[in-house]
């Protein structure tokens, strides 16, 4: 962050206002998490697949705060395993796929964060992507081949 604000505002910062303003990022989007709208069709697919798929939460955010989130919104029980980080996702995924012995052809990540090219590179899984395109809707699906 002391990159960012002498270009931007002229002013450097101490590390204890960096913590504190990053601190206070935090806060805002564990709020805006807390009372967001599920995305739509979401509820209707947890409540069709629960207890049919094994359905993993697989987070880059802190641990104890996917944790949270889920209690509190009533999701945790619709999946097997939350994981959030540290380790990385893409470290997170490996190990959810070798413990389950899943073939990871056989695995698809839903996701709306574009996909490290490390975890496409180390990983055969199949990817749906939800990002921002001209109507802020749109669906990628891609089948990522095993070991690229």
């Amino acid at each position: 962050m002391n990159g960012f604000l002498p270009r931007c505002w002229a002013k450097t910062i101490t590390p204890q206002e960096s913590e504190a303003l990053g601190n206070r990022f935090a806060e805002y989007v564990l709020d805006e998490l807390r009372r967001c709208e599920l995305i739509l069709g979401i509820q209707e697919t947890l409540d069709s697949w629960r207890g049919k798929l094994p359905m993993f939460v697989c987070s880059g955010a802190p641990q104890e705060e996917v944790l949270a989130v889920l209690r509190e919104r009533g999701l945790a029980g619709y999946f097997d395993g939350i994981h959030g980080s540290p380790p990385a996702k893409a470290v997170l995924l490996g190990q959810i796929v070798a413990r389950q012995k899943l073939d990871p052809a056989d695995v698809l990540m839903v996701g709306d964060a574009p996909h490290r090219p490390r975890c496409r590179r180390n990983r055969g899984h199949t990817v749906l992507r939800r990002g921002a395109g001209a109507q802020g809707r749109r669906v990628c699906l891609g089948r990522r081949p095993h070991g690229s």
